[in-house]
């Protein structure tokens, strides 16, 4: 499951997310049947996560000279989002306390240009989407070793987005 907030993933039963201390919703038991319950949306779903090692990301396109934060990265693909989070692999080794943060979040429904990119001998999927009035950019590349990742994420994406813009 993720926070509603932040976007971190958590497991049931917390209380407060790990990342950002909202307070978490609770499964509640069942009770007695009530009349026709509100239609929920089903829960999120996990497609891909891969990451640290090899895995960098640009805040806009990739580039010859770009600043790119490597190795810090795990990324995660579930059927509604794309989301960075620090890694808590190496931050645990940096004695870091940023450990599961959000570096970023992508809302699948809000991704206006997405493709897939060759920088030197790395592979990148760069996403632009729009938040509020602004658009943002990230481009998320793998290394020598990680480049199947970045092409199944790709790959994924792609088919998410023409499944969000097929008609019903």
């Amino acid at each position: 499951m993720f926070c509603p907030a932040c976007g971190a993933p958590f497991e049931p039963p917390a209380a407060f997310c790990g990342s950002c201390g909202t307070r978490l919703p609770q499964a509640s038991p069942p009770s007695a049947p009530a009349a026709a319950p509100p239609a929920q949306q089903p829960e999120e779903r996990e497609l891909l996560r891969f990451g640290s090692f090899g895995v960098g990301i640009t805040y806009g396109r990739p580039a010859l000279f770009a600043w790119t934060r490597w190795n810090m990265i795990e990324v995660v693909l579930t059927d509604r989002r794309v989301c960075g989070l620090q890694s808590p692999f190496i931050a645990r080794m940096l004695l870091s306390s940023r450990r599961g943060e959000l570096a970023f979040q992508v809302p699948l429904a809000d991704v206006v240009a997405m493709e897939r990119l060759r920088v030197a001998a790395r592979t990148a999927v760069y996403l632009k989407w729009r938040e509020g009035a602004a658009f943002k950019e990230v481009s998320i590349e793998g290394g020598l070793g990680c480049s199947d990742h970045i092409l199944r994420l790709h790959e994924l994406l792609e088919q998410l987005l023409k499944a969000r813009t097929a008609p019903a």
